[in-house]
């Protein structure tokens, strides 16, 4: 293990995972309402709402296989792609099996 993360406490840890969990939270929550905002001022469809929902979800995947791809690392890209639409459709069906 390198010294970067013996150095870290687990109770630093903690609270670092549990701030980024709120601030996620929130930041979704905010997001969401945004959304219907612009829903309700330009009257768009539900439909398009949850494009625009989705494509901000994932911009997190684009953005590290865009990096990937700049730092060489096609295979790395390659897996961020095709491991988050594996992920993204087996959660999508397995919910909707229970809703």
């Amino acid at each position: 293990m390198s010294v970067l993360f013996q150095s870290f406490s687990l109770w630093l840890v903690s609270l670092v995972f549990v701030s980024s969990l709120i601030v996620t939270l929130s930041f979704s929550a905010w997001f969401t309402r945004q959304l219907e905002n612009i829903s309700d001022i330009f009257d768009l469809s539900p439909s398009l709402l949850g494009l625009l929902g989705a494509l901000g979800a994932n911009i997190p995947n684009y953005a590290a296989s865009i990096v990937s791809i700049l730092h060489g690392q096609l295979t790395v890209a390659l897996g961020i792609i095709i491991g988050s639409n594996i992920y993204n459709v087996t959660i999508i069906l397995s919910i909707s099996t229970f809703a």
